[in-house]
């Protein structure tokens, strides 16, 4: 599919979900105002950094939007949707795939690309065919990351699995997921992908570390990245997209409606039934272990 294709996918995408108004002014901003601050930023602030991609890899609900907003607060860089990506949310299909020219198209701006890209073969070669040393991959308990799906997409009619979750109670939603495949095909299969890709170049980042310990986690990143950035900073970083901060509700605090719903890890072990949590272990026992989490 065509870069352009993905565009108007996109725009479209935008229009139904933020209203038409919104969808024209995201558009203006990034045909003529965005270019302009990209070249301004780079020139100002690139010698700071030995880089100028963070690509960060994540399945949907897991934490990634908070992480990336985080490394933003970095002088000069900002989020982006690349070119060649779709909307989320197609099943069946890797909506953010690493197509030719994915680096290229980011030659001489700082920028953050957080995407659902799949640990495909295909992509990890165009990763290193493409030059791009570093990348970072965030996870999340996909049972947690199912639950929190759910509510997520209850608030958003345009998206494709809504007729599913507005219909449906959590745990028959949960029900569904799990005896449809689609649990173990999407979620278990997003990491199942990954597990055996991560590699030097590579940093995992998980969601539940993330929570417990920010600071540490943060500065983990930066390191990684070989980002010089004080202590001090980070914790300005970490304060300034803290949960209290950016709700206005304690943490833990639940708001269904709310994008930043709850913040918490093992959310799963209240809500799935003890059948549920056994088909989870059977399926997925691979992976959970993997990743650290608990069967």
């Amino acid at each position: 599919m065509s870069s352009g294709t993905n565009v108007f996918r996109r725009f479209k995408f935008l229009a139904q979900s933020q209203g038409l108004g919104r969808a024209l002014r995201m558009g203006f901003r990034a045909l003529l105002i965005n270019p302009v601050i990209d070249r301004y930023s780079y020139l100002r602030y690139s010698k700071k950094y030995p880089i100028n991609l963070i690509y960060i890899a994540s399945y949907a609900k897991s934490g990634s939007s908070w992480f990336a907003h985080m490394l933003g607060e970095l002088e000069g860089f900002h989020e982006v949707i690349p070119r060649g990506w779709a909307e989320v949310g197609t099943p069946g299909l890797d909506p953010h795939p690493i197509y030719e020219g994915f680096v290229k198209e980011f030659n001489k701006r700082l920028v953050i690309a957080k995407g659902h890209s799949w640990g495909s073969e295909e992509n990890i070669k165009a990763l290193c065919n493409q030059g791009l040393e570093k990348y970072i991959v965030t996870t999340r308990d996909p049972r947690d990351a199912l639950i929190s799906a759910y509510w997520y997409i209850r608030q958003r009619p345009h998206h494709w699995d809504y007729k599913n979750a507005s219909s449906m109670e959590l745990k028959e939603f949960i029900d569904f997921k799990l005896n449809s495949g689609e649990f173990e095909n999407q979620f278990v299969g997003w990491l199942r992908g990954w597990s055996d890709k991560l590699n030097k170049g590579c940093l995992l980042v998980r969601y539940e570390d993330l929570l417990q310990n920010p600071k540490q986690e943060m500065s983990r990143v930066f390191e990684f990245l070989g980002i010089e950035i004080s202590e001090t900073q980070v914790e300005l970083i970490v304060e300034k997209h803290s949960f209290k901060k950016v709700t206005g509700r304690e943490h833990g605090q639940e708001d269904n409606s709310n994008f930043v719903r709850k913040a918490v890890s093992n959310e799963w072990k209240t809500v799935l039934t003890a059948e549920q949590s056994r088909f989870v272990s059977k399926i997925a026992s691979d992976v959970l272990t993997a990743f650290g989490y608990e069967l």
